[in-house]
């Protein structure tokens, strides 16, 4: 695998880096703008200084099988989950572990934040909730593996599995809504969704982008597309009203 760096008005290439597998999930940078944090198909968390990317740690030992989720970082940690089921807290300054949580399946989706606490789907089914020092809070069981990240907004975290739509007030770790929005059984929801003008955007591998009320979990509107949708829709800013999503219909 080789993570680049481009220059955005150019499209030409700044620098390239190798790392031992594929790269598959998304970089994130450190709050000071110094490094640049990637997972990758070897197990291990790597961070490139961004101007150079020379390799500052890759210290973690290849025993996570694969980092696909997009780092959370902090002050001074970056939190990841990882294939070994575990949600890991690493030194910025070194790269060293200095906790983890053990969940019970692979953690893919990104990690969110909520009041200084981490939010994490696992394909064990939970949706947990973890303090910064490692410590369960509680843990939320659907019926299904979560394989996207969950959406925070102010107190409800939004995140799919296959064959419905959660709703999760972090306050209680119980459903906000009456009951999950469901779609067809066993219909993945591998992306994280999105919330504004008071719903709750996401596409499943079933072709359709969903339009979901956030407050009540009822169907706004739904549009077929030609194939499964993977990934996470976009909202556009500056007060235009557009959703975009890609779709496997080629």
């Amino acid at each position: 695998g080789i993570m680049y760096c481009l220059d955005a008005l150019k499209g030409t290439q700044v620098w390239s880096t190798k790392v031992d597998k594929s790269v598959k999930g998304t970089p994130a940078f450190s709050p000071d703008g110094s490094l640049v944090l990637v997972g990758a198909d070897d197990g291990k968390l790597w961070a490139f200084d961004v101007v150079t990317g020379q390799s500052k740690w890759d210290r973690v030992p290849g025993t996570w099988k694969f980092v696909h989720c997009r780092p959370l970082c902090t002050k001074d940690r970056a939190y990841v989950g990882a294939g070994d089921g575990r949600v890991h807290a690493v030194d910025l300054a070194n790269g060293e572990e200095t906790w983890f949580y053990q969940t019970g399946g692979p953690v893919s989706g990104t990690v969110g934040m909520w009041n200084s606490n981490l939010v994490v789907g696992s394909e064990d089914g939970h949706l947990y909730l973890i303090d910064l020092d490692g410590k369960l809070k509680w843990k939320y069981k659907t019926d299904k593996g979560i394989t996207g990240g969950a959406c925070i907004s102010g107190d409800i975290a939004y995140f799919g599995n296959s064959g419905a739509l959660h709703a999760v007030d972090l306050r209680q770790g119980k459903e906000a809504w009456p009951a999950p929005f469901l779609i067809a059984r066993d219909t993945a929801i591998r992306g994280t969704p999105v919330v504004g003008d008071d719903a709750v955007y996401f596409g499943a591998a079933d072709g359709a982008l969903y339009a979901v009320e956030a407050k009540s979990g009822t169907l706004r509107w739904k549009y077929a597309t030609g194939g499964p949708i993977m990934g996470s829709p976009a909202l556009a800013g500056n007060g235009k009203n557009y959703i975009f999503v890609g779709s496997g219909d080629g």
